[in-house]
C-alpha cells in the first residue's frame, strides 16, 4: 500500500513536471507570435495579402517661366501679327484673343467646366495619360479645338518623378522622330501643337527642327508657349513656311484669383491695342472661376474670344 501511495506520488510529480515543461514551451512560442502581431496589426497582414491598386500619377506642374512683366512693352515689329489684317472686323472688333487650357488629360470633370463656359477655348492634351484620348474625343465633339501638348526636356530635373515620355536632347533624330510620330497618331482630330515644359530643349534648332518637321508633315500648327526667352520655335517655324504663333502671357502662372484675374484683363488691353493676343491657362478651378466670371468684359472692351488656329500665320 506504501508502495503504491508512493509510486502515485511520483506519478503526479511527472505529470506537474511535463504540464509545466508543457506551458513553458507555449509561453516561449507565443510571446514573439503576439509581439508581432502587436507590432504589425491584422489590418497590415491583410494588406500585404492584397494587391494594392497603383497610385494615381500626378500631374506635372507647369514649368517656371521667364515672369511676365506687369505692362508688356510691346516691340515695334510684334505690334501686328503678320496677316492679321485680313480678319474679318465685326462690329466694333478691336481684337482677338485666344486662350488655350494646357495639361489636359488628367482631370476630366474641370475640362467640362470650361467646355460649359461657352468660350472658344483651345484644349492642349498631353499624351499618354489616363483620360488622354477620351478628352480628346470628347472635346472635339463639343466643337472645340484640340492640340497635342508634347513634353519637351526642362532645365529641371523635376519632371523625372512625372514618368512621362519627353523628348530629350540625349535623343537620337530617328528617336526624336519616333516619339513625336507616335504622340501626333495618339490624339484624334488635333489641329495644332505646342510644348509642354522645354525650356532647355526648345533652345536648341537641330532638335526643334525635327519636332517641327513632324508637325508640319502632319499639316498642323504650332504654338510657341515661350517657357524660355530663348525659344527657338517660332522664328525655326517661320524660316520652314510653318504656321505658328507665340504666347503672350500665362494666366495662371500664380493660382491665385486676383493675379489670374489681372492677367485676363491684360490679354484683353493687349489685344485691343494690337490686334491680338495668346494666354495660356490650366485646368485649375481658379482659373475656370475667373474665366466664367469675365466672359463680359471681352464684349466690353471690343475683344473677341477665338481659337489659336485663327491667329497662327
Amino acid at each position: 500500500m506504501a508502495k503504491k501511495k508512493k509510486m502515485g506520488a511520483k506519478k503526479q510529480i511527472g505529470n506537474r513536471r511535463f504540464f509545466s515543461a508543457k506551458w513553458i514551451f507555449l509561453f516561449i512560442v507565443l510571446i514573439p507570435v503576439f509581439s508581432f502581431l502587436h507590432l504589425f496589426d491584422i489590418g497590415n497582414l491583410s494588406k500585404m495579402l492584397v494587391m494594392e491598386e497603383p497610385a494615381k500619377r500626378p500631374a506635372v506642374k507647369p514649368e517656371k517661366v521667364f515672369p511676365p512683366k506687369k505692362k508688356q512693352v510691346l516691340p515695334e515689329k510684334e505690334k501686328a501679327l503678320p496677316g492679321t489684317d485680313s480678319l474679318p472686323q465685326q462690329g466694333g472688333v478691336k481684337g482677338y484673343v485666344a486662350i488655350i487650357i494646357d495639361d489636359v488629360g488628367f482631370n476630366k470633370k474641370v475640362v467640362s467646366g470650361f467646355i460649359k463656359l461657352d468660350i472658344p477655348l483651345t484644349f492642349s492634351v498631353l499624351p499618354g495619360q489616363r483620360y488622354s484620348v477620351e478628352l480628346a474625343e470628347s472635346i472635339t465633339k463639343a466643337g472645340y479645338e484640340v492640340m497635342l501638348h508634347i513634353p519637351m526636356e526642362p532645365k529641371s530635373d523635376a519632371y523625372k518623378k512625372s514618368g512621362m515620355e519627353v523628348l530629350k536632347l540625349s535623343h537620337s533624330k530617328e528617336e526624336l522622330r519616333e516619339i513625336v510620330r507616335r504622340q501626333l497618331a495618339e490624339l484624334p482630330n488635333i489641329v495644332g501643337a505646342n510644348n509642354h515644359m522645354g525650356s532647355l530643349f526648345t533652345e536648341n534648332s537641330a532638335g526643334m527642327s525635327i519636332v517641327l518637321d513632324e508637325i508640319d508633315n502632319a499639316g498642323l500648327f504650332f504654338l510657341d508657349s515661350l517657357t524660355t526667352p530663348k525659344s527657338v520655335g517660332m522664328k525655326l517655324a517661320r524660316s520652314k513656311g510653318i504656321k505658328a504663333v507665340a504666347r503672350d502671357m500665362f494666366l495662371d502662372h500664380e493660382i491665385e484669383h486676383d493675379k489670374i484675374a489681372a492677367e485676363v484683363k491684360e490679354a484683353i488691353r493687349i489685344a485691343a491695342k494690337r490686334g491680338y493676343s495668346v494666354a495660356i491657362g490650366h485646368p485649375h478651378k481658379e482659373t475656370l472661376n475667373v474665366l466664367g466670371e469675365m466672359k463680359g468684359e471681352f464684349g466690353k472692351a471690343g475683344v473677341e474670344p477665338v481659337f489659336v488656329s485663327k491667329l497662327v500665320r
